[in-house]
């Protein structure tokens, strides 16, 4: 009798981390298989606000063991909807003083977030295709926890590389931006690009 109850409980287990598991895999098919729909949120708000600098840390690189700082503030520009940012990147594993600055122009409106070159990175659509990725909203009420403290209501975008099975999570939260970007190769374990560690006003 103990017997039986023990092997039901297992059968139980088993059952619910199976539909745990197949529940992720049905929210990206479902989306696929659907019409793209609008999703209740103004782009603008999850990015970035302006006269602000975020802190990063980067814990991985390809083939290298270290910790990178990246700092990004925040400008206007002459157009309402572009948007300046610096990034500044720092080896903090190094000895080295060398820091490295690049102005990067972003297109900001309500129903999409875009690089200088053309990528669509948010949009206030279920999914769209943008330079060989294809991007779906999955949730817009994330609660994320960072080194920067955890933030609630955030919108999570799932990027997949079809050719090469990579996904990619990316984070955005209001009035700051990204937060966080994980990255998983086709059969290995997810892993955090970037991270929050601190996000202040100028």
């Amino acid at each position: 009798m103990l017997k039986r109850r023990i092997l039901l409980g297992l059968l139980v287990v088993a059952v619910l981390l199976a539909g745990c598991s197949d529940d992720n895999k049905t929210d990206i098919k479902s989306l696929e298989s659907s019409k793209a729909s609008k999703v209740d949120m103004d782009v603008t708000a999850f990015f970035q606000k302006t006269e602000s600098v975020n802190e990063y840390v980067s814990p991985f690189e390809e083939g290298m063991n270290k910790t990178t700082l990246m700092t990004t503030s925040a400008a206007k520009s002459t157009s309402p909807t572009e948007r300046l940012v610096q990034k500044m990147n720092v080896d903090k594993a190094s000895n080295s003083n060398d820091v490295k600055r690049q102005i990067v122009k972003y297109t900001v409106t309500k129903t999409s977030l875009e690089t200088e070159d053309g990528e669509i990175l948010l949009m206030n659509k279920t999914k769209w295709k943008s330079k060989g990725w294809s991007h779906y909203v999955v949730s817009t009420n994330e609660t994320v926890k960072v080194k920067a403290g955890t933030f609630e209501e955030c919108v999570l975008v799932v990027s997949v590389d079809k050719k090469t099975g990579l996904k990619k999570k990316t984070y955005y939260a209001k009035e700051v931006g990204m937060i966080k970007t994980t990255s998983q190769a086709k059969g290995e374990k997810e892993r955090t690009l970037i991270e929050l560690v601190e996000t202040d006003s100028l």
